[in-house]
């Protein structure tokens, strides 16, 4: 797996991204206009730090289907935050970043 050194726009589909002990991962903006059913990223937080899956009122996560960002930040949680975001046609012709709580963290929709 390549290591995430940019933008999701720039990251390889599919692989596994981690923020050890960096702030990029901080704000992991994901690109609609890159968004094609099946795309797929998933994030691990290894530092005591957020994070937040930003998207642009396209994000689907608890209870919500218009969420702007997605945020992993309870105290004592962050370390080993994961979530799979993936594109996916919600109806036909609207694809929507379904977010996915891989590690069993409290997260926040905004």
């Amino acid at each position: 797996m390549l290591p995430f050194l940019g933008t999701t726009a720039e990251q390889e589909p599919g692989c596994v991204t981690s923020g050890a002990n960096r702030g990029w991962l901080r704000g992991a903006d994901l690109p609609m206009a890159e968004c094609h059913g099946g795309l797929a990223f998933r994030f691990l937080q290894t530092a005591d730090a957020d994070l937040t899956i930003t998207g642009s009122g396209d994000l689907v996560h608890k209870n919500s289907a218009v969420g702007n960002s997605v945020i992993f930040g309870s105290a004592g949680e962050k370390i080993g935050s994961q979530a799979l975001v993936e594109c996916i046609y919600t109806a036909e012709g609207t694809l929507k970043w379904i977010v996915s709580n891989l590690g069993g963290t409290t997260a926040t929709v905004v």
